[in-house]
């Protein structure tokens, strides 16, 4: 029935908006207000399903570099297991000029969900049309997935 639907549609809301929640928290108290978008629950900028899109005090940063992480701690692309993080930066020439500074703010980011140096490994886009990839030694253990009866 559609009522039933929509109960299961509106559980699996809330399911998916407390996945992770702990993580999810963590990662906005330190990233929103540096303006960067530390996880993401949908698919690009523009709709992130992250806090982004809710909080109406985030703005992005002034500078250049990095403005989100695209790691799915909830949505459609989640996967509990991740082995790997994009990061999207605004302009190629700045995130060059400041690497040192944006690799920081990476691996800050890394040692917030659970990972040691050593445990990792950073991929610096060598052209604007690559993003910078973040490749785990070992799968995530996000919390996993929700199954509705």
């Amino acid at each position: 029935s559609t009522l039933k639907k929509r109960h299961n549609e509106a559980r699996m809301a809330f399911k998916m908006a407390v996945k992770n929640k702990a993580l999810k928290d963590k990662l906005q108290n330190a990233f929103g207000p540096k303006g960067i978008v530390a996880w993401s629950g949908c698919c690009r900028l523009g709709c992130t399903g992250s806090y982004d899109e809710y909080d109406d005090s985030f703005s992005f940063r002034k500078e250049k570099g990095i403005t989100f992480f695209k790691l799915f701690l909830s949505g459609m692309n989640y996967l509990p297991n991740a082995s790997n993080c994009y990061v999207s930066y605004e302009e190629f020439d700045y995130l060059m000029d400041h690497w040192e500074e944006e690799l920081a703010l990476i691996k800050e980011w890394c040692q917030l969900i659970g990972l040691e140096e050593g445990e990792y490994v950073i991929n610096k886009p060598t052209n604007g049309r690559q993003a910078i990839g973040i490749v785990f030694n070992k799968p995530l253990s996000l919390e996993p997935k929700i199954k509705l009866p």
